[in-house]
């Protein structure tokens, strides 16, 4: 097939395909997610069990190795790791790539659950949560609030009120509320008490039990209504459960002769406190967003910002303040990428105008640019990616190498068109079906240079396997343009006077072109190519009667580099500064609560001195 003459001779069809593939890629960019970093699959499952007051080395021997002991069994097995801390038992099982994470999950819950016959006979023991860990189910947004000098009317508020606001943003996963005072009603029985009435704990228990409960009383028929009756039976005041009566021997006793009843909170083993600089600390509470495994960071933030804009109406008193925002850091990322990737456009446009001297070639070439990156959307958005740092990284790669193909073919279209005297449409056509074979070998090689970043394997492949497929994916559309947009523009838009003016400026005059200040400045850069290609041939020429020189030079560079290497850091990604500090304290085991505060108060009294600190949460 004679791809140059069916693009001449078919131009309609070639401007159609060009918009099909402009507006498909301009839809899917409008809806492709945005993130930081492409998504990556870390085959990991996490166990958790809880026992209250128990100190690690029982934690060891009786919850985590039993459970280590289990999960070694899990087909696909990499590594099982674990950490045993006061009341808590954390066993992570990590897997080998390409297994199936959900199925090991459920491999992994069935032999957690043959462990637990092997726990302690404690009721306090909590039952074994099994999760995969997923990279996005750290938190997006953080805000801290106050307001409200009472912690635990702020706290009750946050948790029953405006968390279920939060929670209703389109996109959000999680809502998690930490700090303040929790509201509970303390039950202090006297020991001394109850053995003298003849109670125990557990009859209190039972009893506390039965009567804080509500339950459906049937249905009662009115006229034409139906009735569903309810009997609410929760204590409503503290004086409620002091007069609850026990029967003992045939006398009523009431808890509040055998226990001291108060309305408390639960135990404080932690405190939040939020501030910045010039601001002294105060309480609060601290608030964090997780969004949904496929939602848009940056329109779940927005969605968040906007239900908290509605909490503020409703009550004016409390104040939001972000302390962690991915959202911001995400979108300046993003911003600067594509800042990035236009500039790059737009310079490798000049240096083509530069070089190829005349604008309407400068149009034809160009042409691919905003083609091959806008057609690229379709593809990042029918195979799941999100524009990300990688993903335009490639796309901001592509930008300087789609337009390698339009000039091969345009130059050569010239070439016919000067040399062979053709008019510019079978110049277009005998030119690009000469020379697509070897712009398509060109390509090719180009594009199997990515192909080998698909085979790697972990996390590292996982992220660039977007920047490979996003730069083939272009290079492809470039292709596709260079064999039928630039003959088709070319048998149009490019002249034979306009050539012959180029390569012969005398012949201006006789073929009817005007001089104006952009001829003499072409004129002037084609002497200075004149130039540089005289310089070049002389380079060329002493290179060649020197080839020891060249190739001792060559290998004192490849030495040098080699020599160089060991200095060079590796990681897998470049650092970032996303603007965020995290800053750990480790006071000795066994460290009370007051003395680890007054350390870190002492770290709040240097933050607030900080102008460099905007706001801090600790």
């Amino acid at each position: 097939m004679n791809i140059g003459k069916w693009s001449v001779t078919r131009p309609v069809a070639v401007t159609m395909r060009i918009a099909a593939l402009g507006l498909l890629g301009f839809i899917c960019l409008l809806r492709t997610p945005i993130d930081l970093l492409p998504k990556i699959d870390i085959p990991t499952v996490a166990v958790t069990v809880s026992w209250p007051n128990t100190p690690p080395e029982t934690m060891e021997t009786q919850i985590t190795r039993p459970l280590e002991q289990a999960a070694a069994s899990v087909p696909g097995l990499y590594m099982v790791s674990s950490t045993s801390s006061l009341g808590s038992s954390f066993v992570r099982v990590q897997l080998n790539y390409g297994v199936d994470v959900d199925q090991a999950t459920l491999d992994v819950i069935q032999q957690v659950q043959r462990a637990v016959r092997r726990f302690p006979n404690d009721p306090t023991i909590t039952p074994p949560s099994v999760f995969k860990f997923d990279p996005s189910s750290l938190p997006i947004l953080s805000y801290g609030v106050t307001g409200d000098p009472n912690l635990i009317h702020l706290r009750d508020l946050m948790d029953n009120t405006i968390s279920p606001i939060l929670q209703s943003a389109n996109g959000v996963a999680q809502v998690n509320v930490s700090g303040g005072y929790v509201r509970a009603i303390i039950v202090n029985a006297d020991p001394k008490k109850l053995q003298a009435y003849g109670l125990s704990m557990a009859a209190i228990t039972q009893r506390l039990s039965q009567e804080n409960i509500s339950l459906p009383a049937g249905q009662a028929i009115q006229g034409n209504t139906q009735y569903t009756i309810r009997a609410i039976g929760y204590f409503t005041s503290v004086k409620q459960i002091q007069d609850l009566p026990f029967t003992v021997n045939g006398n009523i006793v009431t808890l509040g002769q055998v226990a001291d009843v108060k309305d408390s909170t639960q135990d404080v083993l932690y405190y939040v406190r939020m501030g910045g600089y010039k601001q002294p600390s105060e309480d609060a509470v601290n608030v964090s967003i997780t969004k949904q495994l496929d939602a848009n960071t940056v329109d779940v933030a927005n969605a968040v910002r906007d239900k908290i804009d509605e909490v503020q109406k409703t009550y004016p008193n409390l104040q939001f303040r972000a302390v962690y925002d991915q959202s911001q850091f995400v979108e300046n990322s993003i911003d600067d990428l594509k800042n990035t990737a236009v500039f790059g456009g737009i310079l490798a446009i000049l240096i083509i105008t530069f070089f190829l001297r005349n604008l309407r070639s400068t149009f034809v070439v160009a042409l691919s640019i905003p083609i091959s990156i806008v057609s690229t959307f379709a593809l990042i958005y029918f195979c799941g990616f999100t524009l990300n740092t990688i993903s335009l990284s490639g796309l901001a790669l592509a930008s300087g190498l789609i337009v390698d193909d339009a000039i091969v073919v345009l130059e050569n279209i010239y070439r016919h068109i000067e040399r062979d005297k053709k008019r510019p449409a079978d110049a277009a056509v005998s030119g690009t079906q000469e020379i697509i074979p070897a712009v398509m070998a060109s390509t090719f090689t180009v594009m199997i240079v990515f192909l080998p970043l698909l085979l790697i394997k972990g996390q590292t492949g996982q992220t660039f396997t977007q920047f490979a497929l996003v730069v083939v994916f272009a290079m492809s559309i470039s292709l596709l343009d260079a064999a039928t947009v630039v003959p088709m523009l070319a048998s149009r838009m490019i002249h034979e006077r306009d050539v012959l003016s180029e390569s012969h400026p005398e012949m201006r005059k006789e073929l009817g072109i005007k001089e104006n200040a952009m001829t003499r400045a072409f004129d002037r850069m084609s002497r200075w190519f004149h130039n540089l290609d005289a310089s070049y041939r002389r380079g060329l020429r002493w290179a060649i009667y020197h080839r020891m020189v060249i190739m001792g030079i060559a290998l004192l560079a490849i030495l040098a580099a080699g020599a160089l290497y060991p200095f060079i850091g590796k990681e897998t990604l470049p650092q970032t500064d996303t603007g965020n500090i995290n800053i750990n304290v480790k006071m000795p085991i066994g460290t009370s609560l007051p003395v680890t505060d007054k350390a870190v108060r002492q770290i709040e009294a240097d933050l607030q001195n900080n102008p460099n600190v905007d706001t801090y949460i600790s």
